[in-house]
């Protein structure tokens, strides 16, 4: 390892390989600082779901605004968060989705699923960001260490939630009955 770096993260969840791809891009050196033998840390085993308000893949189908999503947090955090830094969140996600769709190999999809407090103000749907499968096989090693879920078997949420049938995440049926092929036959082709 290098005696300096510009960046280091500790944590190799979510949050914390996002940012050091976000650094190593920017032109920093960046190093992740994991305790565990496996990357991935509690997204890996928990379905790696990102909840990321007022974001491009939402589309037509999902509305969503920065206030409705400011709404939101607002009541999950009990008011205890500052508003300022509520804010900051909501306007930060939608260009940290983008960048990801427009900079990495990772392909995120707009889950139907509500928030978790749908009667709360500014509750949506699509906020939650699945992540599509992708082929291990271009970086050799890479996959045997990656810390696998705890359920089983090895699937997507947006896999999971069409194996559960048409109406169980309030997604209509012809999403349901066309996503899983197209996710199953790229599972079947990349191991």
């Amino acid at each position: 390892m290098e005696p300096f770096v510009d960046v280091a993260v500790v944590g190799s969840g979510a949050a914390g390989l996002v940012a050091a791809c976000r650094a190593a891009d920017r032109g920093a050196s960046a190093v992740v600082l994991v305790k565990a033998d496996l990357l991935g840390g509690t997204s890996a085993v928990s379905g790696g779901v990102m909840w990321m308000p007022n974001h491009h893949l939402m589309g037509d189908e999902y509305p969503d605004s920065a206030e409705a999503a400011l709404a939101y947090l607002t009541a999950a955090t009990g008011g205890k968060v500052p508003r300022d830094t509520l804010r900051w969140y909501v306007d930060s996600a939608g260009e940290a989705v983008r960048w990801l769709d427009r900079e990495t190999r990772v392909r995120l999809v707009a889950m139907p699923r509500p928030d978790y407090h749908s009667d709360w103000p500014g509750a949506a749907r699509g906020r939650g960001l699945d992540n599509l499968p992708f082929d291990g096989h271009e970086l050799p090693g890479f996959t045997a260490r990656i810390r696998p879920p705890t359920y089983f078997p090895s699937i997507t949420m947006t896999e999971r939630d069409a194996m559960a049938g048409p109406g169980t995440s309030g997604e209509p049926a012809r999403l349901m009955i066309s996503t899983p092929g197209r996710l199953f036959r790229s599972r079947i082709r990349s191991g």
